[in-house]
């Protein structure tokens, strides 16, 4: 009797962890929760990096103008606003201005 009671014990403490351990299914769907919150966590990550990026830092300066020229393909942009930008005269005039305000004041002494 105590034979088949130590039995009957055993065999039910194995019933039992068995019906409570998981399953191929539960292990796989454990393993895509855990991964899908650390993909969420790199997404984030990076989605909040790239707004700092935009929002203030630029890339390495010149950076464009160095990679053409690495490819051969410096200085072959449109100098368009470049163009429009020497089409305003005040800055000329404003220099030539400083300049005879400067040699004036020299003569003055």
């Amino acid at each position: 009797m105590k034979k088949m009671t130590v039995g009957i014990l055993l065999l039910s403490f194995g019933f039992y962890g068995v019906s409570f351990a998981a399953t191929p299914d539960e292990v796989k769907e454990a393993h895509f929760k855990a991964m899908k919150a650390i993909k969420d966590k790199q997404r984030e990550a990076r989605k909040t990096e790239n707004t700092t990026a935009r929002a203030g830092e630029k890339q390495a300066p010149g950076f464009w103008e160095k990679e053409g020229e690495r490819s051969g393909l410096g200085g072959s942009g449109s100098r368009a606003g470049q163009f429009i930008k020497n089409l305003n005269p005040v800055p000329f005039f404003k220099e030539q201005s400083q300049r005879y305000e400067e040699r004036k004041a020299g003569t003055a002494k």
